[in-house]
């Protein structure tokens, strides 16, 4: 677009010199007129002030020039004036001679007038090339008038206006032509903004996109760290648990185990037999209780390291809650616990026997532990709506306080309570109980009162063989 203005100027300069040089001909031609008239004439007087009258012509039109060229005036406005002072001038030289016509001198006068007035009117509205173009025909056109000044004034008049008129005509497709061209161009612009502004909304988008996954994988690693962080709290809560254990559940039968031995290695023979049944039995409560932490805590850290694969098989419950209770018969009866089994004996669970059978062991045994001497201990089973075995272990012991109930099953939580027989027991069997019960499917809970007794309720999957 810029190369094509560019040479529309240069074309518009080239133009503009020659109604200049044309104008300047014009000028010249009608000075070599006056002097070849002037040459013809006999008098000498009278050719002088021809040569007068082609001098004064000459240095007007240059002047006249020069004033338009700094007052960027039209060069057609220059020859039409300069035939307007030309018309004055060879009228004064028929004056001179005796050969003026009044007539041919006010035509001449009103053709020239109008042809300033239409120069002044339509041409300078014009631009560019057609405005030169049309101060073109104006320069010939006064130049023909000049030259023969009894032409007829309508007809170049009428050729003239006709000219004007289609030169603004033209002017006016051009201009019009120009817009619908700018417009264009203003619209392939607008196109080019919007693919532009589409690219980047596009980018944009890309970009929201972009940045909505990395927000959504940036909530998944910070709920995967939550998970890992919990994880770790699990295993600060084991090690502290197991340290625990080690440290004081462990320590204290031992310390008490090993100073009745002393006490019967080094004075066997000063005690009666009835001391020495009594040493032996507390030797033996000590022996059998380190014996079941032991146990329980290499089970449990084996849980909480490789872990334990499960190997479910259809099992009739109430054999498995006979043979617990045959283990613990000699702990019950000792506290002359009236113990109740109500379980359909066709009911089977689809379970691991070894964590079936530790779950109600370890329940079992929290029962006696914690049931006063002539209590009663239930165990019982139902079938639920959602193909589950519900099994309770229900006691008339000490109960447990509501504010403890919920660290009954938590790792990082040490509860603790001293049987009825003065038992002692660390909660790391209920923490198996929990753990195992979770493997094969089911759900464990505890519901209890204080001094009204517990009941450790847990669910296995029903067997459908």
């Amino acid at each position: 677009m810029e190369r094509e203005l560019e040479k529309r100027q240069a074309l518009y300069v080239y133009i503009n010199r020659g109604a200049h040089i044309i104008y300047i001909i014009t000028v010249i031609v009608s000075c070599i007129g006056l002097v070849l008239d002037g040459i013809n004439m006999n008098s000498i007087s009278d050719q002088i002030i021809f040569v007068n009258l082609v001098t004064g012509i000459f240095i007007l039109s240059t002047f006249f020039l020069y004033v338009l060229k700094l007052m960027k005036l039209p060069t057609s406005f220059a020859i039409t004036s300069y035939s307007l002072i030309v018309n004055f001038i060879y009228a004064l030289m028929r004056v001179q001679f005796g050969d003026f016509e009044t007539s041919l001198f006010l035509r001449n006068l009103i053709f020239f007038a109008l042809l300033v007035v239409i120069t002044y009117i339509i041409v300078n509205k014009l631009h560019g090339i057609i405005q030169t173009i049309i101060q073109i025909v104006y320069v010939i056109t006064g130049t023909i008038k000049i030259e023969n000044p009894y032409l007829n004034d309508s007809l170049i008049l009428s050729i003239f206006i006709l000219i004007s008129f289609s030169a603004v005509i033209l002017y006016m497709v051009n201009q019009f032509s120009k817009n619908i061209h700018e417009l264009r161009i203003k619209n392939t612009i607008v196109e080019d903004q919007n693919e532009l502004l589409n690219k980047r909304n596009k980018q944009l988008t890309e970009q929201k996109e972009r940045i909505k996954e990395q927000a959504i994988e940036l909530i998944a690693q910070k709920k995967q760290l939550t998970e890992i962080n919990k994880e770790l709290e699990n295993t600060v809560a084991t090690k502290n648990k197991f340290f625990s254990i080690v440290a004081h559940d462990l320590k204290n039968p031992m310390n008490s185990l090993m100073g009745l031995a002393e006490l019967m290695y080094h004075n066997y023979q000063e005690y009666d037999k009835k001391t020495i049944t009594k040493y032996l039995s507390i030797i033996y409560k000590n022996s059998y209780s380190i014996n079941e932490l032991i146990e329980n805590l290499l089970l449990w850290s084996r849980m909480q390291t490789v872990g334990i694969k499960e190997n479910k098989t259809p099992i009739f419950l109430i054999e498995e809650v006979k043979r617990a209770c045959k283990l613990l018969e000699s702990s019950y009866r000792k506290k002359e616990i009236n113990l109740l089994i109500n379980i359909d004996p066709d009911i089977k669970v689809y379970a691991d026997m070894f964590m079936l059978s530790s779950t109600l062991h370890n329940l079992i045994t929290n029962a006696v532990k914690f049931t006063n001497i002539k209590g009663s201990i239930t165990i019982s089973a139902k079938i639920s709506h959602k193909n589950m075995v519900v099994i309770s272990v229900s006691d008339t012991g000490i109960g447990i306080a509501k504010e403890d109930l919920s660290k009954l099953f938590q790792t990082d939580h040490n509860h603790t309570t001293q049987g009825t027989n003065h038992e002692k027991g660390t909660g790391l069997g209920l923490l198996l109980c929990k753990e195992f019960v979770k493997k094969n499917g089911g759900k464990i809970w505890v519901e209890s009162e204080v001094n009204k007794g517990s009941n450790f309720i847990f669910t296995m999957p029903l067997s459908e063989k």
